[in-house]
């Protein structure tokens, strides 16, 4: 099962399992008004649409799953949100007899930054869990329809006081989708996995040439779409990102292979 298809990560992840054959189901967001439920029912997914903090109704959703592709999140979202749509998560996972979790974070690290901090706590509560866990720590995740891509090319950094130099090294949705689908095939393992998998792009890029590249307006100008970033994000992207950090063991770095284009591009 595979939560956040909705947006364009869940929804690459969905597409990539679909094509693998077996039973794919996905829960989306019930508060998000744009959601694919009819395409997806169409190509022989099974769809539950609920709040993600509705246990029971996760729990039902999740009878008889092998794997939870945990792809909802990202920083638009409050940190808050994050924690207890995971911590919720976690239970029903539980309940459900769930045997493996997937789940997509940041690779940045810093204590001070809430959104961060917010994902750290979601580390250590998976960590815990009697389960097979898979943490997939990305690089900054870009592609067409995915929302934090479209917010950066509308100007959500304008104005804001990020470092235009800070070094990062963005990953396609799509190369995240296929490391998800590579965790996913997995299954052959006899004792507890912990795999730790660390993904960024095939460039390494500053961050003002990385906002150029998806059309974004200039950062000195004023926000273009009403809005600018919270601090977490300022704070977040203003972060080198474009390796692992030293005090995190990483069994495996891995470089996905699409470029950085516009964010109308493919």
């Amino acid at each position: 099962m595979v939560t956040g298809a909705e947006d364009a990560l869940g929804a690459a992840v969905v597409d990539a399992l679909l094509h693998t054959g077996g039973e794919v189901r996905a829960f989306l967001d019930g508060t998000v008004a744009a959601r694919p439920d009819t395409a997806l029912r169409a190509r022989g997914c099974k769809v539950a649409v609920g709040e993600l903090d509705d246990e029971g109704h996760l729990e039902a959703a999740l009878a008889q799953v092998h794997t939870v592709a945990h792809c909802w999140g990202g920083p638009g979202h409050d940190p808050d949100d994050l924690v207890a749509v995971g911590a919720t998560m976690a239970s029903a996972l539980l309940g459900a007899g769930v045997r493996r979790l997937v789940w997509v974070r940041e690779l940045a690290v810093d204590p001070g930054n809430a959104y961060l901090a917010a994902l750290d706590e979601l580390d250590a509560l998976f960590d815990d869990l009697p389960v097979e866990v898979v943490t997939l720590a990305t690089g900054v995740r870009h592609g067409p329809g995915d929302g934090l891509t479209r917010r950066l090319a509308r100007g959500w950094l304008s104005g804001t006081g990020v470092a235009p130099d800070t070094p990062h090294a963005p990953v396609h949705v799509r190369d995240v989708a296929r490391a998800v689908v590579a965790a996913d095939r997995q299954r052959t393992t006899s004792a507890e996995l912990r795999v730790r998998l660390a993904l960024v792009g095939p460039e390494r890029l500053a961050l003002d040439e990385f906002l150029r590249r998806l059309g974004a307006p200039s950062l000195h100008g004023g926000a273009r779409h009403g809005a600018t970033a919270p601090s977490w994000v300022v704070d977040w992207l203003s972060l080198p990102a474009h390796e692992p950090p030293a005090d995190r063991s990483m069994i495996m770095v891995a470089r996905g292979r699409e470029p950085v284009t516009s964010a109308g591009g493919g």
